[in-house]
């Protein structure tokens, strides 16, 4: 953060983790009526994760900076569409008994020998205070002896303007192997926690999230959070915003990003919906960039804001400037487009910025993907 004309007054980038744990239990019924469990803690996710995240709520599709995601059918793309024209993503769980080595960038099992839809009835979800859970259940009966080796965590999505596929969140392998023998069955579970309160993660950005790439639109349960004027909703338009009374298939609403700065007093809450005094708002959008490795993907973006007068920078917030949270609107034009606070940082020490002056923000974000 840099502040003033002449003198600059340095502090290091913001920096942030998001966590997200992914658990698979395999339980195995055998036809002769025994049971075997196996537990794996700490599921690997793939970089399709890191890129929808970035693509979609961190503005990378409009702003520039979408890394393209890859579905398991070959199919390519750097924004979903949900809602009125396009379809709610919802899980399905893959088996293989390929044994190629974990990648980060691996969109489809190695060699899959079933795949399944989740229905409803084995999706379960619980808000416990401090942290989300979604368990996600599927079971495979099958009709000959298999060895299962690899075991993917998939969501069905609308490409925008290409189509429906299933993109590859989790891979991974199992040693030893799962030895099925003919009409035994492997149930799989995953069980995925969302730890929420963890600065600079707002309800919103967990609900825009949970909703949609992680499907609780799809089966019924939503989380609602709040716009920057209060009103409350679970809905967002991704893509395709128009009727279908209009035809054409257009993208009206486009959800970028933008910084807000403020100079009110506060403390983080994960409740917060808008800035305290919001004083400015960055000209143009800043939509994060996105690196991966092997282990982790970081997010990142930079402000650089000139103010007109003199004033004390004590907040900095992230806002997708325009979404659409009505999906029974009648015309392109009758829409609501509303603002929402996705990342609201507090600065520990407030920066004086005089007239004319600029300030500068550097925030990274990091996202494990395995280890």
């Amino acid at each position: 953060i840099r502040t003033g004309h002449s003198s600059t007054n340095t502090v290091p980038a913001v920096r942030a983790t998001a966590r997200i744990q992914n658990n698979l239990i395999l339980t195995v019924k055998r036809a002769n009526g025994e049971t075997e469990t196996i537990v794996k803690e700490g599921d690997p996710w793939t970089a399709n994760l890191a890129k929808l995240i970035l693509d979609v709520l961190l503005g990378g599709h409009y702003g520039g900076t979408a890394q393209a995601f890859t579905c398991k059918g070959g199919t390519t793309g750097t924004m979903i569409s949900t809602e009125s024209r396009g379809l709610n993503p919802s899980f399905a769980i893959g088996i293989g008994n390929g044994t190629s080595p974990f990648s980060v960038d691996d969109y489809k099992l190695a060699n899959e020998i079933a795949f399944s839809d989740v229905p409803s009835e084995y999706i379960s979800f619980n808000d416990n205070g401090t942290c989300y859970n979604i368990n996600i259940t599927q079971s495979f009966t099958v009709s000959n002896a298999v060895n299962i080796t690899e075991i993917g965590l998939f969501i069905k999505i609308n490409v925008l303007n290409v189509g429906t596929d299933y993109l590859l969140l989790s891979r991974d392998l199992i040693d030893p192997p799962v030895q099925l023998l003919a009409n035994d069955t492997i149930s799989v579970l995953y069980a995925l926690y969302f730890p929420y309160g963890i600065p600079p993660f707002t309800k919103q950005f967990y609900g825009l999230m949970l909703n949609y790439i992680f499907c609780l639109r799809a089966y019924g349960y939503s989380i609602s959070f709040k716009c920057t004027d209060g009103t409350s909703t679970s809905l967002s338009d991704f893509g395709i915003d128009e009727p279908y009374s209009s035809g054409g298939g257009a993208d009206y609403v486009s959800e970028k990003l933008y910084g807000w700065l403020g100079s009110g007093s506060s403390i983080f809450g994960y409740d917060s919906y808008t800035l305290l005094n919001k004083i400015s708002t960055t000209v143009s959008d800043t939509p994060f960039s996105l690196t991966y490795n092997a282990t982790h993907a970081i997010f990142e973006t930079k402000i650089s804001h000139s103010l007109a007068t003199a004033n004390t920078i004590s907040e900095v917030g992230f806002v997708i400037q325009s979404i659409d949270i009505d999906i029974a609107i009648t015309s392109d034009i009758d829409r609501k487009t509303k603002q929402v606070l996705v990342l609201y940082f507090v600065l520990d020490n407030p920066v004086y910025v005089e007239s004319g002056g600029t300030f500068k923000f550097k925030c990274e974000i990091v996202l494990p993907l395995a280890g």
